[in-house]
């Protein structure tokens, strides 16, 4: 069993008890979306955000990994022609259990032994975090397609509470020849594209999850009063949304990684019963 948590869980203390509690009863992992440490570093006033987010975590070091980003699986799975099964990252999560390890002991020697790696890693992150605002141009025409390409029955209907109908859209085989196209116009040679496109890859949960976020929008009202910030979080969400689909459960506090994965556990699980 696994179970995926947020950044906001992670403050919340009967929360993390729990959380470890049920994964530790079936011999499972609590999974940090790698996401959430670059979240943590990503202010002048790291030291107290990571303090703050890993006190109930620490404790429990031999139940927590953690998943790789899901840029790298994608190159991954680009220059490996192979789908990637999984986002757990052995070596991250060895890394990871140390500091967690030495953080319950010295929480303040172990704080200063990654504050050099640390500040050279954040013009790393800031670019990362700031590319995902950078993206809506392209968001915005991704919602005008989708109002083109839905019948005004469908768009009226996708525009009600009930976000099933998100889950149905994405479940439609048609999907799968719009993930290969994107995947191609990615770099991704047109048989791999196909293979990623067809079958259950890191690639295709990342194209599902973003075209859920983009009808989500859409479902929402659209983007005109989102600003740019939120919608740059909306991305960085993303990453979590991605990990908590190979976890039994994404226990998650926000409202957007919570209707995500209810709209995309559904096409997930069938994909994965298909193979």
């Amino acid at each position: 069993m696994r179970i995926c948590l947020d950044s906001n869980c992670l403050r919340n203390e009967m929360l993390v008890v729990k959380s470890v509690q049920d994964v530790a009863s079936e011999d499972g992992f609590v999974l940090l979306p790698d996401v959430l440490l670059a979240e943590m570093v990503k202010s002048s006033d790291w030291q107290s955000t990571m303090k703050s987010s890993l006190r109930y975590l620490r404790e429990h070091a031999d139940r927590v990994i953690v998943a790789d980003a899901v840029g790298p699986r994608m190159c991954v799975e680009r220059d490996s022609r192979k789908p990637c099964t999984d986002l757990f990252d052995e070596e991250l999560t060895s890394r990871f259990r140390r500091f967690l390890d030495k953080m319950d002991s010295d929480e303040n020697a172990a704080i200063a032994e990654i504050a050099k790696g640390v500040d050279a890693a954040r013009p790393d992150v800031d670019a990362r975090l700031l590319t995902a605002q950078a993206l809506q141009v392209n968001n915005l025409g991704a919602v005008s397609k989708w109002k083109e390409f839905l019948t005004d029955a469908g768009l009226k209907r996708l525009r009600k509470p009930d976000l099933t109908a998100i889950t149905e859209i994405l479940g439609h085989e048609f999907i799968n020849d719009i993930c290969r196209l994107v995947l191609i116009s990615c770099g991704f040679d047109a048989e791999n594209a196909e293979t990623l496109a067809m079958g259950d890859s890191v690639s295709r949960r990342n194209f599902l999850a973003h075209e859920a976020s983009i009808l989500r929008w859409l479902a929402k009202g659209g983007l005109d009063m989102r600003k740019d910030n939120q919608i740059g979080n909306d991305h960085m969400d993303l990453e979590v949304v991605v990990a908590g689909t190979y976890c039994d459960e994404n226990r998650a506090n926000d409202k957007i990684v919570c209707e995500l994965d209810s709209i995309l556990r559904p096409v997930v699980r069938k994909v994965d019963e298909g193979r």
